[in-house]
């Protein structure tokens, strides 16, 4: 009997305007490996802008295209400027108190660039992407992870138009305002799963039965600076201060490197991971909501180094491509 398919599985995670890195490492290897890369792949899984980049992709949009809406609309979503009457008064420096009493940024821009991204289709549901997609979403209300999977049709996460799914897998606490769905308030799935490698293939197990062996997982990060900070400066750090810095970046990035060093340990030489690690200075003009020219160079220029040949090689091996 010939070996059965295996579930080549695209997992993105979440990181705001540097999911700009994401989508150029994956347009740099469909480049480098052509048309059956991005056709092999058999699920999608994505948390916040890495949900954003799933979506495009389950839909039919290239990586390509997916960098580029990423480019013309990152900079409005990310804009966190104040107009008082015809003056506008620039971005608040580093550490400002901006999203402890309300969110930093509005949604319209984010919500705009998610329309774009799905061709104007509003009625378009999460159960009917033509290909496996899961998002994943935090619901606030009962402090618990919200899926939304096609592979589960009739299930409200199934049933939410696309749009609205997006919207919650990226309404990041302080960043943008949740989204309110009756009984039920979603924020950004960076809470529980910022890597979503395992939630994807939970999913695949337990609805298609697939098994450990049959996976072949492909995990993409946002080359995230390191969030930590020197004891010296935690000791005896209060709530506010915890608030207005580093918490939601450390959360994320905790719980990332959690899910990817079990997946590395579950899946083995199954399962490959692409990121990159920013210089000290380099990640200084890194952030969830940094969108500047100085960022967009470096984003793309760690995506560039992270696309070596032996990152290539290493994932035409891993799914099997010629």
């Amino acid at each position: 009997m010939p070996k059965p398919e295996p579930w080549r599985v695209l997992a993105l995670s979440g990181g705001g305007y540097r999911g700009l890195f994401s989508a150029e490492v994956l347009a740099r290897l469909e480049c480098a490996i052509g048309p059956t890369f991005m056709a092999g792949v058999r699920l999608f899984a994505g948390t916040s802008v890495g949900g954003l980049v799933a979506a495009g992709l389950a839909i039919g949009r290239s990586p390509a295209a997916m960098r580029d809406a990423i480019l013309e609309h990152g900079p409005a979503i990310f804009d966190d400027r104040i107009k008082v009457g015809r003056m506008t008064i620039a971005r608040k420096p580093k550490g400002h108190l901006g999203g402890l009493l309300k969110s930093k940024f509005k949604a319209k821009a984010l919500e705009a660039a998610i329309d774009a991204i799905l061709g104007g289709d509003k009625e378009l549901r999460v159960a009917d992407v033509p290909r496996p997609l899961v998002l994943v979403a935090t619901c606030a209300t009962s402090m618990a992870p919200f899926l939304m999977s096609s592979l589960r049709p009739g299930t409200p996460g199934a049933d939410l138009p696309l749009r609205v799914a997006l919207r919650a897998t990226a309404a990041a606490p302080g960043y943008f305002p949740a989204v309110d769905l009756n009984l039920r308030t979603l924020v950004d799935g960076g809470l529980v799963a910022n890597a979503p490698e395992l939630v994807g293939c939970a999913e695949l197990a337990a609805l298609r039965g697939v098994e450990q062996p049959d996976f072949r997982i492909l995990s993409i990060g946002t080359a995230a600076p390191d969030a930590g900070a020197a004891p010296s400066l935690i000791g005896r750090r209060g709530l506010a201060a915890w608030l207005k810095g580093d918490l939601v970046p450390m959360t994320l990035d905790a719980q990332e490197k959690l899910v990817t060093a079990q997946a590395a340990a579950l899946f083995g030489r199954n399962y490959l991971r692409v990121n990159a690690t920013p210089a000290p200075a380099q990640g200084e003009v890194l952030a969830l909501d940094l969108a500047t020219e100085e960022a967009t160079r470096t984003l793309l220029f760690l995506a560039e180094e992270a696309t070596a040949p032996s990152a290539v090689d290493a994932t035409r091996e891993l799914f099997g491509l010629r």
